[in-house]
């Protein structure tokens, strides 16, 4: 059944009465705003630092050497203990020597015939040409004597080099140590038969000092040598000197992570980058008197230069990254947030450089960062105890920390009043 128009309308009046009843008919919401969310700011401030980079290095032996055995004979004496530190000439093989010995006997002994067959004849040249000067012989009879003379002289000759051959060889017999090192795993054992077409007897590494090995990008390379180059020290192509690099000092960590308490010099850079990887070779000397650094072991190679410079640092933890790179969240003026790519260098303690994106004062977001986006609006605080102030060029003074962790927030008004304050 219908109900009359009147009807309807009385019962929509009395349901929007009631509707402003409970919900309010004033026209005003008195929802309330979303509060901003409270997140940790830090400022961007300069210090002095000295620039350094890590990289992985590879321990290798400035010296190295195979024992080769280069006559052949029976080993007769293998003069030294397995994994032992050995000194330049120790001898560490020997091989038997008789033969050898022999035929330095027969070599002299040849010698001394071939000296024996130059004097006599000799004394027949010396015959002939007097004879000879008084046509008291024929030319036939003086040439003879003269090439007779010329044989026994080269006869003296190659009995000499035979009888130096001869002794080379049985020095050969003796196997020295070539430097100061450490021996390894010796191949042959006393009694075996060794030559020159053997294998290795042994291997000598100098320990001594060492180097290590590693690669820095083209990059790198590049901005070094256009900070050194940028003025007249250009340098000098006729020079027999290697690279200097005397500014920068190479320090290790070992594989423990205990730092090496020696510090080592760069004594050589290559002369090309490699095509595959984009890198150039260095390598390093240290002194490794107690032998700690084992040839072929990993280390963490700390490059660090001796000039302190004046750079910008922020907290590690502000820095996020995705595939455009490192960015942070910044806080303007009005506490409105915006991303901020930025550019990183080396890292000193819970802080690390920034190259560029930033500027001297800058509020960047520290804890909180999963509370907010570009475009929203936070409600900034600085946390004291976490902000690293130390000497700030801009000002030239010092920055006293405070002794609490007492957490003030960062509003226009405060910016304003400590600027002044400034």
């Amino acid at each position: 059944m219908k109900l009359p128009a009147h009807i309807k309308f009385h019962q929509i009046a009395i349901l929007l009465t009631l509707a402003c009843i409970i919900g309010g008919c004033n026209g005003k919401d008195d929802s309330k705003k979303p509060t901003p969310p409270s997140v940790v700011v830090a400022k961007a401030f300069k210090q002095s630092v000295i620039e350094s980079m890590s990289v992985v290095g590879q321990v290798t032996a400035k010296e190295s050497v195979y024992l080769r055995a280069r006559v052949k004979g029976f080993l007769e004496k293998r003069d030294f203990i397995e994994g032992s530190f050995v000194r330049k000439n120790d001898l560490l093989f020997q091989i038997e020597k008789m033969e050898y010995e022999a035929n330095v006997e027969a070599a002299k002994a040849q010698l001394d015939m071939a000296k024996a067959n130059l004097k006599n004849d000799t004394i027949d040249y010396e015959r002939q040409k007097y004879l000879s000067d008084k046509d008291a012989v024929s030319l036939r009879i003086y040439e003879k004597a003269v090439a007779q003379k010329a044989i026994s002289e080269a006869s003296v000759l190659s009995a000499k080099a035979a009888l130096k051959e001869a002794k080379l060889k049985l020095s050969y017999t003796d196997i020295n140590a070539p430097f100061n090192g450490r021996i390894g795993i010796a191949k042959y054992s006393v009694g075996n038969v060794v030559g020159p077409n053997s294998e290795p007897l042994g291997y000598v590494v100098m320990v001594d000092p060492i180097q290590i090995e590693f690669n820095l990008t083209e990059s790198f390379i590049t901005t070094i040598l256009q900070e050194k180059f940028h003025t007249k020290d250009l340098p000098n192509q006729k020079s027999r000197k290697g690279p200097s690099a005397e500014k920068v000092i190479p320090r290790l960590v070992l594989s423990n992570g205990t730092k090496y308490p020696e510090a080592g010099e760069i004594d050589f850079i290559d002369n090309v980058v490699n095509p595959m990887t984009g890198t150039i070779k260095l390598r390093a000397l240290f002194k490794n008197p107690k032998a700690i650094l084992i040839p072929g072991a990993y280390v963490t190679v700390s490059l660090q230069d001796q000039n302190k410079k004046e750079a910008l640092l922020i907290p590690q933890a502000a820095i996020q990254e995705d595939q455009t790179g490192k960015f942070v969240m910044q806080v303007s003026k009005d506490n409105e947030v915006k991303k901020q790519n930025i550019t990183t260098g080396s890292i000193y303690g819970v802080n690390i450089v920034v190259k560029s994106g930033l500027q001297v004062g800058d509020l960047i977001i520290e804890e909180g960062l999963q509370k907010v986006r570009s475009g929203v609006k936070v409600n900034p605080a600085m946390n004291k105890e976490k902000q690293q102030k130390t000497k700030e060029v801009s000002t030239n003074r010092v920055i006293k920390k405070e002794s609490s962790a007492k957490t003030l927030p960062v509003t226009t008004e405060n910016r304003e009043e400590q600027t002044k304050q400034k």
